[in-house]
């Protein structure tokens, strides 16, 4: 706004300038225009005539006599260095003004017909004091602007930080809450309408509290509730399977079935309940120095799948993280890799800064760009999944254990070649 104000106070100085240099041209134009008439009906010395005429220092005047220009006896810029538009007026109607650049500088020419002997007077003035005066008008509108403005940001800085302030602190425990904090809540203001907005928010945050809590209450408990007639269901399908041979081959087919779907339904239910104690926030972290290396080694080993390759980067020996939290992360990616992505190709580690990355790389059909977050919500699947495998929570728990230990987890393109690439990035933590 100041910088618009300092552009329009200076168009209407420059405006109020100019018309004044012009008029003041123009009135000395026609005043000396009247003088060389006189000269021209007494047949004076017309050159001696010009050289007495009162004019500014500098300022080149003529006198066009039909195809002759007269100038004083002084050294003149010569005629053909008029701007030719002014020139051609000039033998048409005898009378004209223009403006124009010329000998470094900014000039009005005005010339005027003395209405006899096809004669005119031509008289050239400098506006360099004019230029200089709004040059000087330039400098002390940028500078008083630049002042203005650097002192009404200080001055709005330091009152919308004041005004703002209480808005920042809610922003900031909105942020926390979405991350999870759900014991997060304001302090009590002093200020009236701020108080209510205040109180507001607390509420909402305790319902919100209370809700989830209790959505993770009723997840656990069902969950343990179906425990006890699964465990029957198993152990009941078990004794089955053992005497497997003794039945048709139609009923052997429907009791692979079975146990298929039995413990697809146990994991399930076990998936379940560990989602439920974290957001519950009753698992804790139990930060611990492992041999990378050696760790992810036995791990893959332990969960059949020791046929992957392991690589671990040399500048990354041991990691502190939680061991528990850790291998179900990993034993999830390999598991997501096999029944998704056509089986792990590769897993590997390095640090990256102060992180380190964890990275499955599978050999399927990859995820589309559209569904790499989708993918990590609860149930949910791609559109190349096989629906009828997995329970749809292990990238859920992956990316919830990763979240609690600081972490995150994304998936991208596998490099040279199709396939999708899960990368694990944790903090480096350098002692417990």
């Amino acid at each position: 706004m100041t910088s618009l104000l300092s552009v329009v106070a200076y168009a209407i100085v420059r405006s109020a300038l100019l018309e004044q240099r012009d008029s003041g041209a123009l009135q000395r134009a026609f005043a000396n225009a009247t003088v060389m008439r006189g000269v021209l009906t007494r047949k004076e010395a017309v050159s001696a005539s010009l050289q007495v005429l009162p004019r500014e220092r500098g300022s080149p005047v003529y006198l066009v006599v039909g195809d002759r220009v007269f100038t004083p006896g002084v050294v003149e810029p010569p005629y053909q260095s008029l701007p030719q538009p002014l020139r051609i007026a000039v033998r048409r109607a005898g009378t004209g003004r223009q403006r124009y650049e010329g000998q470094g500088q900014s000039l009005i020419a005005v010339a005027v017909s003395l209405g006899t002997q096809r004669a005119t007077y031509i008289e050239v003035s400098p506006n360099q004091t004019l230029e200089r005066n709004l040059r000087t008008i330039r400098v002390a509108l940028v500078i008083g602007s630049a002042i203005a403005a650097l002192g009404g940001a200080a001055l709005g800085a330091s009152t919308s930080r004041r005004v703002l302030q209480p808005l920042t602190r809610v922003s900031g425990a909105s942020e926390e809450l979405a991350r999870g904090g759900l014991g997060t809540r304001l302090p009590v203001e002093d200020d009236t309408d701020l108080a209510r907005l205040v109180d507001s928010f607390n509420r909402m945050a305790d319902a919100l509290q209370a809700r989830i809590q209790r959505e993770a209450r009723f997840a656990s408990d069902v969950s343990h509730e179906l425990r006890t007639p699964l465990m029957a269901l198993t152990a009941s399908s078990e004794v089955l399977a053992g005497r497997r041979d003794e039945l048709p081959e139609r009923s052997q087919k429907a009791l692979d079935i079975l146990l298929s779907q039995l413990r697809r339904f146990d994991r399930m239910v076990l998936d379940l309940l560990e989602i439920s104690r974290l957001d519950a926030g009753v698992s804790d972290v139990h930060l611990e120095p492992i041999p990378v290396k050696r760790f992810l080694e036995r791990v893959t080993k332990a969960a059949g799948y020791g046929e992957v390759p392991v690589s671990v980067a040399s500048s990354l020996v041991t990691l502190v993280v939680d061991r528990r939290r850790l291998e179900r992360m990993v034993v999830n990616l390999l598991d997501n890799a096999k029944v998704h992505g056509g089986g792990a190709t590769g897993l590997s580690a390095s640090s990256l800064g102060s992180s380190i990355e964890i990275v499955v790389d599978d050999g399927g059909p990859g995820v589309p760009e559209g569904e790499r977050e989708r993918i990590f919500e609860r149930f949910a699947r791609g559109t190349g999944a096989r629906f009828t495998q997995g329970s749809g929570l292990g990238l859920a728990i992956v990316a919830e254990h990763a979240r609690a230990l600081g972490g995150k987890l994304r998936v991208e393109d596998r490099p040279g070649g199709v396939g999708a690439r899960f990368v694990l990035t944790l903090p480096r933590r350098e002692n417990v």
